[in-house]
């Protein structure tokens, strides 16, 4: 009979790095159509794709789903950056430290779940580190 059984639920908020490379949405129009998909560009209803990137933007609704871009003429390095998306993961792990064991020697068992709720995020986006 396992011995030791255990279940862990793990908690992490991101509140977004700084992005430095799109400072603006102006700038994201610049990126490649991969680059455009990875950040969830869009301009009205029409989102970017590898294919088919977006280079204008006529309608007064626009941004990123996975970067918050500062507004039009808000834009400060200091004060007002743009940022990676905040996000909310869950990760889920269960198992037994002693499925078996002789004397001094156990095995045991961990299954986890990673990103449980399945949340799409951004990590790092054009970043040297």
């Amino acid at each position: 009979m396992p011995q030791g059984l255990w279940l862990g639920l793990t908690w992490r908020f991101d509140s977004g790095l700084v992005v430095v490379s799109v400072p603006s949405y102006a700038t994201a129009l610049t990126l490649t159509g991969d680059e455009q998909h990875q950040i969830g560009l869009y301009c009205g209803n029409i989102f970017a794709t590898v294919e088919q990137p977006l280079r204008t933007c006529t309608s007064p609704h626009y941004g990123a789903a996975l970067i918050q871009i500062a507004p039009r003429g808000t834009y400060n390095a200091d004060r007002n950056p743009s940022r990676i998306a905040p996000r909310n993961l869950f990760d889920l792990a269960f198992g037994t430290d002693r499925m078996w064991g002789k004397d001094n020697y156990a095995i045991g068992a961990k299954l986890t779940i990673v990103n449980l709720m399945d949340n799409r995020a951004l990590y790092n986006f054009l970043s040297s580190f």
